[in-house]
């Protein structure tokens, strides 16, 4: 990828990338505890926008970063609607955008993905 270069992916090329890399995603996940745990992160409170007229409806933002050798900043993305069920459709998207703190600031990642979300929560 060059500098400006940004990477979309589908669910299903994120599960593909995910599967059977259990130990590794398991590792990183604890690194990014241990970092925290060293103070070297920051994660701010959730952000959550009204939309005027329908308090129902709502955009969920929560910035992050994480320092160390990871030195990465994102944020996670949430437009939650949850009438989306009476037309049966998911109630909320989650896109997501991490920027590369190492190199250039710009966006390195963007993944608009529900079912890949879950497995990453997991």
């Amino acid at each position: 990828m060059n500098l400006n270069d940004i990477l979309l992916l589908t669910g299903d090329e994120i599960i593909t990338r995910l599967k059977n890399r259990d130990p590794e995603i398991l590792a990183s996940v604890k690194l990014t505890y241990q970092i925290h745990d060293q103070g070297n992160s920051c994660l701010p409170h959730s952000v959550f926008l009204g939309l005027p007229n329908n308090q129902k409806n709502r955009i969920i933002a929560l910035p992050a970063y994480v320092g160390s050798e990871l030195n990465m900043a994102g944020i996670k993305w949430i437009a939650s609607f949850p009438k989306n069920f009476d037309l049966f459709v998911s109630r909320s998207n989650r896109p997501t955008t991490i920027a590369d703190g190492k190199r250039s600031r710009y966006s390195l990642l963007a993944l608009f993905v529900k079912r890949a979300a879950l497995m990453l929560r997991a």
